[in-house]
């Protein structure tokens, strides 16, 4: 027994086959089989996934050389000129340093190296006059420590390998001269300066202005606070054995050493 009018045939031409349960498309409305009835199996036209509602146009860059007319999805612009150009052309020459860059680097560059040569040569001498006069200061330092160990007075009970020797100039107002002394290595300044302050009879103020030492030779300050042992100036450099000291009033951190003979 046949039952014709059961059942339909699938739209598809290539199928046409006889599906007792047969699916309509819900978008075109046609009668499927079991294995076309998805929109995506029979390409169906009205599914709105497969409508293209927006037509653009695609882009593209055209190289700006202009002997070149290659198209690229992606833009590349020069960070110059800012023009696009494709990769055979990226080196376009706008990046390229002109002939007049070039020499007025060579000439700031030149003139550069002038300026050091001349500072370098300056500083040379100025480090080898320094050498020479620091050389000369030793000199002298040795050959006036000579003289001073002859002479300079001092408590006999510091040890010999202790004593530190400084010829050491009054205040301008005192009437006494320069005399030499040394001191114990194991002394602080101010008990250095109380000891021979003691000796030559020379006070501690005068007008309001405190007793300090200097240097003799730049008549710079030697330091401020008393409580720092000597030991620790003639470690840094700031003393040598033999120099000559300033003893002056003075509220300053310098004196005119050329008033001191």
């Amino acid at each position: 027994m046949e039952f014709h009018d059961l059942g339909s045939r699938c739209t598809i031409t290539s199928c046409n086959l006889d599906d007792f349960l047969p699916f309509t498309c819900i978008h075109c409305s046609q009668i499927y089989c079991k294995n076309h009835f998805s929109p995506l199996a029979h390409e169906c036209k009205q599914n709105p996934d497969n409508i293209v509602t927006d037509t653009k146009k695609s882009t593209s860059f055209i190289c700006s050389d202009d002997s070149c007319s290659t198209s690229s999805p992606v833009e590349m612009n020069c960070v110059e000129c800012k023009r696009h150009f494709c990769l055979t052309h990226r080196w376009h020459g706008c990046l390229e340093v002109s002939q007049e860059k070039v020499d007025k680097f060579v000439e700031a560059s030149e003139k550069t190296r002038k300026e050091f040569e001349t500072a370098k040569t300056t500083i040379d001498a100025l480090v080898q006059e320094n050498l020479k006069k620091s050389k000369k200061t030793q000199m002298a330092n040795k050959v006036q420590l000579m003289r001073l160990k002859g002479r300079a007075t001092g408590s006999k009970a510091i040890p010999t390998d202790e004593r530190r020797y400084f010829l050491v100039h009054p205040p301008l107002n005192h009437p006494k001269t320069a005399m030499p002394f040394f001191v114990s290595s194991r002394w602080t300044v101010g008990k250095v300066m109380d000891v021979i302050c003691d000796s030559m009879n020379i006070g501690a103020k005068h007008n309001n202005e405190e007793l300090r030492v200097f240097h003799q030779t730049s008549g710079k300050l030697v330091i401020c606070k008393m409580d720092t042992p000597i030991a620790d100036l003639f470690d840094s450099g700031e003393l040598t054995d033999g120099q000559s000291l300033i003893f002056e009033y003075s509220n300053q951190s310098h004196v005119d050493a050329s008033l001191y003979k």
